[in-house]
């Protein structure tokens, strides 16, 4: 990315490039590309936002409020810290490779769902009374039918559960 001004003999000019695309400064506090399909910069309610016209203010694509930091991925209102609507989050994986959602306590993970690649395995896990990260329950694919397992991280079973059961 980069950011540069050049002076002019009448004004100044402002501009911006992106992987050789050229973006100029307009007056709403934007960067535009050249042939207009694109805008970048801070809308006329002061929040950063990209959109995917000439206008900063239409077809807004991606918001951060400037009144609490919240982002927002196809709306201009966002509801929570990262707020996608009517849209998929994906997450891609190398092989053999764990990828998760997960919920901490300042730098402490508490609770996690993670997906292990090489093994082809679902996970819920928390961590126990000792603090220790431990699965909860798994649901494993790669089996003809789809096993999962409470208590367990190997179930064998549509359904393998390990442990006492209270009905």
């Amino acid at each position: 990315f980069i950011l540069d001004s050049q002076e002019d003999i009448s004004s100044k000019f402002y501009f911006c490039r992106v992987r050789n695309r050229e973006f100029n400064y307009t007056t709403n506090d934007s960067f535009t590309t050249t042939d207009g399909t694109f805008s970048v910069g801070q809308d006329y309610d002061d929040n950063f936002s990209i959109a995917n016209s000439a206008n900063i203010t239409s077809n807004r694509v991606f918001t951060i409020l400037k009144s609490n930091g919240n982002v927002g991925i196809g709306t201009t209102s966002p509801q929570s810290s990262l707020h996608v609507d009517e849209g998929d989050i994906r997450i891609d994986t190398a092989n053999n490779a764990t990828q998760a959602f997960r919920f901490s306590e300042t730098s402490t993970t508490k609770a996690q769902v993670q997906y292990k690649s090489g093994d082809e395995q679902l996970n819920l896990i928390t961590v126990d009374a000792s603090g220790t990260a431990t699965a909860r329950m798994t649901i494993k694919s790669e089996q003809d039918a789809t096993a999962v397992g409470i208590g367990t991280t190997s179930p064998t079973q549509e359904l393998d559960l390990r442990g006492e059961l209270f009905i």
